[in-house]
């Protein structure tokens, strides 16, 4: 027998000729379904890598700007120390000034109510130092923390970025394969055709 169409070879008939071209069409269909699958999971898997990406360097840049923040606040606060120190250098100097002309002529009372406020800012002046020693020891602290935290965030950055990026090039490669299989299946489809 010979085939009416397609291979002619001595031996082979007419039903294996034109199952041939159904059979590859077929088996091209399945590997393109296959590689639309597995684009589609690549797809998802790139999306899901990405995200989290995103994500831990939106949380890197608030966590860097927290840490910006905070350490300027530390500086205001230890700049303030600094200046009631000296105020209260400059108070104590006022105070020793006024004891020692209070000493002079006890008897003069004017002298005396200036030590007494002499001696009572001195003391306004130590409590508003510890508060400002406290507040920078605080933002001192806060700081520390924000920069600790800051750097959390950038080692998870670093960290989804190969994910990521392996993910991408896994997507990239899928693609590919999609639309070879896609080509192949436009192959053995006209075949068929023409079978």
């Amino acid at each position: 027998f010979q085939a009416e169409d397609g291979i002619r070879d001595i031996g082979v008939t007419g039903v294996q000729t034109c199952a041939l071209p159904i059979y590859l069409a077929a088996k091209a269909k399945a590997a393109l379904d296959a590689a639309e699958a597995d684009m589609k999971q690549k797809q998802d898997a790139f999306a899901a890598a990405d995200a989290a990406r995103i994500a831990a360097e939106a949380g890197a840049l608030a966590a860097s700007a927290d840490a910006r923040a905070a350490v300027v606040a530390r500086t205001r606060l230890d700049r303030q120390v600094v200046d009631v120190q000296a105020e209260l250098a400059t108070a104590r100097q006022k105070s020793a000034l006024l004891t020692a002309a209070a000493n002079a002529a006890p008897g003069d009372t004017g002298k005396k109510q200036s030590l007494d406020a002499a001696t009572a800012a001195m003391a306004a002046t130590e409590r508003k130092l510890e508060q400002a020693r406290a507040a920078a020891q605080a933002a001192a602290t806060t700081a520390a923390s924000a920069g600790e935290a800051a750097g959390g965030m950038t080692q998870k950055v670093n960290a989804t970025q190969k994910p990521a990026a392996d993910a991408a090039a896994a997507l990239r490669t899928a693609q590919g394969a999609r639309r070879l299989a896609a080509q192949q299946h436009e192959i053995a489809e006209i075949g068929r055709a023409h079978v």
